[in-house]
């Protein structure tokens, strides 16, 4: 509870948030839940590939995924 609610206040703020290293499934999936803006990883391409399965976003340039409206990668 105390992630969220330091994410909405960096949000608010227009702070960007990475999570890092998340090198798991498991852990790519909680930056979604969480709504972390990137993610630093070990196996970007991995990431990019699962992110991209369970986002429906398509991969952006440099193995990351862009955010629409958002302006951050994950």
């Amino acid at each position: 509870m105390a992630l969220k609610k330091m994410l909405a206040f960096a949000h608010k703020y227009k702070i960007q948030v990475l999570t890092y290293t998340a090198n798991t499934p498991e852990d790519w999936n909680n930056a979604l839940e969480y709504k972390f803006d990137g993610v630093i990883t070990d196996y970007p391409q991995e990431a990019c590939r699962i992110l991209t399965h369970h986002t429906g976003v398509a991969q952006g340039t440099h193995g990351t995924l862009e955010r629409p409206g958002v302006g951050s990668k994950i």
